[in-house]
């Protein structure tokens, strides 16, 4: 015979500890998946950027509509656009395509050749002459950084969350310092740093130097780093001077000076440091006194 059992349900506060489980567990997964939201918005953004960018070049490279396409980057009202001209100001408006960007990222860095906010790449070569650096920063802090150098390469290269330290390209690991420039006799531009902060050698290949508010006598005579001349001539603003190879290894800092024939004080220096690998660290509008 069998005798019927009694069966033990939940008592209320079981009942209750297995909400609140529930309730920890359900918080923790989606915080966790916020963070891969905004890390997927950030990574998707800059590959957005990226596609425009190459997207420019090619309608450059084919002469698209007869004319030179760029992309320009709005960091006040966090968008970028696509244009149609040779730059954002005087470009054909009916062209544009905008990409407005969510709140949770924003441009944090833009530093191009000649201080600009937007990228043109030249017909038929598509090579530009803004060429640098974007960076687009998530609100956790991380950073995709958009290298473009002056052959019109565009590089993506994810920065932040740890890691060993190490940038995808030598420009990344490259820092300088010309937050305290001197200037020696009117003529002799000294106190800038360079330190390797990567765990690799890099090695400097080329380096760009423009001048604006000086003679126009006034020509670069040598670049020095460290104690050895690498360049030495007579140079132009706006050149880019083909520099004997210099290298810095890893964790290293070696100094970068510039010698001009005629007076150079009260101008404003900008200089690129053009690396082996092709990637650009660019340093703007440093005034000389």
């Amino acid at each position: 015979m069998f005798k019927n059992k009694k069966q033990k349900g939940f008592t209320l506060i079981e009942f209750l500890i297995v909400i609140a489980i529930v309730i920890v567990l359900f918080t923790a997964v989606m915080a966790s998946q916020g963070g891969f939201l905004v890390k997927n918005y950030s990574n998707n953004y800059a590959e957005q950027m990226i596609f425009g960018l190459r997207t420019a070049q090619m309608r450059s490279i084919t002469n698209f509509k007869n004319d030179t396409w760029g992309v320009y980057f709005d960091d006040t009202n966090n968008k970028a656009v696509l244009f149609k001209g040779a730059d954002y100001s005087s470009r054909d408006t009916s062209y544009d395509i905008t990409t407005e960007f969510p709140d949770v990222l924003s441009f944090s860095n833009i530093s191009l050749n000649g201080g600009v906010d937007y990228v043109v790449f030249d017909k038929v070569s598509g090579e530009t002459n803004q060429y640098g650096s974007i960076s687009i920063t998530d609100e956790d802090g991380k950073e995709n950084i958009i290298n473009i150098n002056i052959g019109g390469v565009v590089a993506l290269n994810e920065q932040g969350g740890g890691g060993d330290g190490g940038g995808d390209t030598e420009a990344d690991n490259l820092v300088v310092d010309a937050s305290n420039v001197k200037l020696w006799g009117d003529y002799w531009v000294y106190n800038i740093t360079m330190e390797n902060t990567g765990s690799e050698s890099v090695t400097i290949d080329k380096v760009k130097v423009t001048w604006s508010g000086a003679s126009k006598y006034t020509d670069l005579w040598v670049i020095f780093i460290g104690r050895d001349w690498v360049w030495v001539g007579n140079g132009d603003s706006g050149e880019t001077f083909d520099i004997e190879d210099t290298t810095i290894n890893a964790g290293n800092t070696t100094t970068l000076e510039f010698v001009f024939d005629y007076y150079i004080d009260g101008a404003q220096l900008s200089f690129d440091l053009i690396m082996s690998d092709g990637s650009i660290v660019s340093t703007n509008n440093i005034l000389l006194k």
